[in-house]
């Protein structure tokens, strides 16, 4: 029993601790509950005095009280002497009027800042009153009301003035019954039952001049879509004429962009997809769930719009692919999209993405700016720049020892075939050459890049054009690998023993491409060093050519950049073919010194 007892006790004592939320118990991590999101309905602000003028064919303006831009201002008039009310005045709007022995009317205005005049009331009898309301919150733009309803005629008397029944057609309202009556005693009051049960009284004004005239005010949040039944505002302590107006106010709409886009997030999570918009809702609803969303689901992509334009940016890769099954309306006022996979996604600058949601997707038809923006980040790229080479004589190792040449041929040198100890190139010639390439802006990392080597017959490497990759040993190119197996293809380089100037980094010893990628990172600034062993194909008719050397990426790409003097560039040995009897020679199209004089 005591056993039972103490079980008991420790489990409430348990449940007590968890689910009270303190102290946190570092290792029993519970889920925060979602937060559903919630509109902030418009509010009623305050109320301004009456303004009256009881002569006849009266006229009064009412001034609005402190208000500021987009705050709804609202007017109440009342006219004791029976005949039609109106206003001229620009830009004011009449939500409705019932006129019979005592008239009353209602009009409104968005202000477009905080010193918005009221609008002039005139009428036909005599002892007019009007009076203005601030209402903060409502929709910005169109009528910011739904559902204006009148009660009571204006023609028969009664101490209990009511609403009138009316119908929301979305979330977060803000249902208002204003009430207009004449005092017809004086000193009318309510006795009781103002305001009634969920409902705030606001304001209740009254004006003793002429007449007497009332003015009242009741509100209530109605946070879901359906009816808002009548109510009797109050029992007053006297009957009078009275008509209310019950409409309810829409919310300025938002809507909040969360979800994994929104934690510094670069272009690699756009390549290879799974990341998260999650857009919310507050005071409106996505159209109905089923073949209404689903119409609207390309509209919604369309929607999230970057501020740049790249070629492969969002605009052009992202937002023209997405498929609209990416698109999944979660709730009443979720959408969650998960991007997909975008492969050719590629930024140089960073990209700002905002999200507008089109008003065919809501119910209550304005389009929402979503907030915040969200941002996807360029990474940097290494950039490869051609840079030094040096010609060397194969000595079946991996590092060569002989410069080509007698005397050497100097770094950044052609081998040219003047003078003739230069030793140009004949068919079968088997040739290592050395080159290295700049790395900027970012680091190239271990295995980024891998390379080809091509050439192109050419006096101007510059300007050549057309570029063929070296074949493989054996093959039937003009330039092919070596076959020799001294040394391992894609053997990594010595170091510290590399031999080009500016070299930082080891590559590797190649004699097949494309090659194995880089062997170590090279961080900005640093030279990468590449050993290509090659021979002048053993099957060429001899005679004078001059070629030109380049690295390609292993797609066959154009590196970033190639400096001016950092082509290979070698003369075949001229044949007697090729001499003309001054004894100078013709090489690729382009007469050379005399070279047998040399």
């Amino acid at each position: 029993m005591k056993k039972t007892l103490r079980f008991v006790v420790v489990f409430l004592v348990i449940i007590g601790w968890v689910f009270s939320g303190w102290p946190t118990i570092p290792f029993l991590n519970f889920p925060q509950k979602i937060q559903e999101a919630q509109a902030t309905a418009p509010t009623f602000v305050s109320a301004g005095t009456v303004a009256v003028d009881t002569s006849g064919n009266c006229s009064i303006t009412p001034g609005p009280p402190t208000h500021q831009a987009n705050d709804i201002i609202i007017v109440s008039a009342w006219q004791t002497g029976g005949g039609p009310i109106d206003t001229a005045t620009s830009g004011w709007a009449e939500i409705v009027e019932v006129d019979s022995t005592g008239d009353a009317a209602w009009y409104w205005t968005r202000a477009t800042g905080a010193g918005t005049a009221g609008p002039t009331i005139t009428g036909q009898g005599t002892d007019c009153f009007g009076i203005a309301y601030i209402i903060r919150g409502a929709i910005e733009t169109g009528t910011p009301y739904e559902d204006a309803t009148t009660a009571g005629d204006g023609a028969t008397e009664d101490n209990t003035p009511d609403t009138a029944t009316i119908t929301t057609t979305n979330v977060d309202r803000f249902a208002m019954a204003f009430v207009a009556h004449g005092g017809e005693s004086a000193g009318v009051t309510w006795s009781s039952g103002n305001p009634p049960d969920t409902w705030t009284a606001n304001s209740n004004v009254d004006d003793a001049n002429g007449t007497d005239a009332g003015f009242y005010v009741i509100s209530k949040t109605i946070a879901a879509v359906g009816d808002v039944t009548t109510v009797v505002v109050g029992t007053m302590s006297a009957a009078t004429l009275a008509v209310t107006l019950t409409l309810a106010f829409i919310p300025q709409p938002t809507a909040a962009l969360t979800g994994t886009v929104t934690s510094s997030i670069t272009e690699a999570d756009i390549v290879t997809g799974g990341k998260t918009i999650i857009l919310t809702l507050n005071g409106d609803n996505w159209v109905a769930d089923g073949a209404t969303f689903d119409a609207q689901r390309q509209n919604i992509i369309n929607g999230l719009d970057s501020a740049q334009a790249e070629g492969t940016g969002w605009d052009a890769v992202v937002k023209a692919n997405e498929v609209v099954g990416a698109v999944v309306r979660t709730s009443a006022t979720v959408v969650t999209i998960t991007l997909s996979a975008h492969a050719t996604y590629n930024i140089t600058a960073t990209e700002t993405i905002t999200a507008t949601i089109p008003s065919t997707a809501v119910v209550g038809g304005n389009a929402l700016v979503a907030t915040p923006t969200f941002t996807v980040s360029a990474i940097a790229v290494a950039t490869i720049t051609q840079n030094n080479f040096e010609f060397w004589e194969d000595n079946g190792a991996l590092t060569p020892t002989a410069i080509w040449g007698n005397p050497d041929i100097v770094e950044n040198v052609a081998l040219n075939a003047i003078p003739f100890t230069n030793d140009p190139i004949d068919p079968g010639d088997e040739i290592r050459i050395r080159m290295n390439m700049t790395i900027g802006v970012a680091t190239l990392d271990a295995a980024g890049e891998g390379f080809i080597l091509a050439y192109s017959e050419a006096q101007d490497c510059t300007t050549a054009s057309s570029w063929t990759d070296v074949d493989a040993a054996g093959g039937a190119g003009v330039w092919v690998f070596s076959s020799d197996t001294d040394v391992g293809d894609n053997t990594e380089l010595a170091n510290p023993t590399l031999l080009v100037s500016e070299s930082d980094v080891a590559g590797r010893y190649n004699r097949s491409d494309p090659t194995t990628t880089n062997p170590n990172a090279v961080t900005a600034g640093q030279d990468l060093e590449w050993d290509w062993h090659v021979v002048y194909n053993s099957a060429n008719t001899a005679g004078a050519k001059t070629y030109c050397f380049r690295i390609e990426t292993d797609g066959g790409a154009a590196l970033d950049a190639y400096n001016s003097d950092s082509y290979p560039r070698v003369d075949i040995r001229p044949a007697t073919s090729d001499q003309m009897r001054h004894g100078n020679f013709f090489t690729s199209g382009t007469e050379r010194g005399f070279f047998w004089a040399d």
